[in-house]
């Protein structure tokens, strides 16, 4: 019965172990998702909804890449179209299949009302404005990590005259911990120290029950009765 017990502990140990292995390989998901986002006819202003930021779980993170001065901004979004009413942008919003999956598309908006008394409709440098709940800027790269929310978007320009960059990474961070792997594995293990206790056991019980043992005398051969000759 200990060779049984042996067997079983050392199947459920290879279970538990090779559970606690697939848990840190075959399904642990990436570490970050990205989706880029194009622009065929660059304008002055790219607008992002929030959607597109929100398509997928974790930390959302936007790597523009351009050259000279770069922006970046968040806001409501009701402000920002009100900003951009009178010029021309591209909204990058998100379109999901049939199948579920998302992509992002650019859609080039004209101005939805002519400016005021002949005024240019770009040039407007969006740093300059107190619409933005926070806004981001640096040279050739800009990276903003974002918790972007319903209700709000991103508005991503070099100085309103110039065309604003083409080259947007948003990415999300995924979570990858494995409680449950450590945990498995530990089990495993002492799972199978508990077997190999039980096979040893078994042997040992196995080889004393086959010692060896002294065998008895066997039957007496029958005795004749004695004879005695008369002198």
């Amino acid at each position: 019965m200990r060779f049984v017990w042996a067997v079983v502990a050392f199947v459920l140990a290879t279970v538990l172990i090779g559970a606690g292995i697939a848990q840190r390989t075959i399904f642990m998901g990436p570490s970050e998702i990205q989706m880029e986002l194009t622009v065929d006819d660059p304008e002055p202003y790219v607008l992002v909804d929030s959607e597109v930021l929100r398509a997928n779980e974790g930390l959302q993170t936007l790597l523009v890449r351009g050259e000279g001065d770069l922006f970046v901004a968040y806001g409501r979004t009701a402000d920002m179209t009100a900003w951009l009413s009178d010029t021309a942008y591209n909204h990058v919003s998100l379109d999901t299949a049939e199948d579920g999956t998302s992509t992002a598309t650019t859609e080039h908006v004209d101005a939805a009302q002519p400016a005021e008394d002949g005024a240019e409709t770009s040039g407007r440098n969006p740093a300059g404005s107190d619409l933005w709940l926070d806004s981001f800027s640096d040279q050739d790269s800009v990276v903003a990590r974002l918790q972007l929310t319903e209700g709000n978007s991103v508005l991503i320009a070099k100085d309103g005259v110039e065309a604003a960059p083409t080259d947007m990474l948003v990415s999300w961070e995924q979570d990858t911990r494995t409680p449950l792997a450590g945990p498995l594995m530990v089990a495993g293990g002492i799972v199978l120290a508990a077997g190999l206790v039980l096979y040893v056991l078994a042997i040992r019980h196995q080889r004393r029950g086959r010692g060896p043992r002294r065998k008895g005398l066997g039957p007496l051969p029958e005795t004749q009765p004695i004879t005695t000759v008369a002198g």
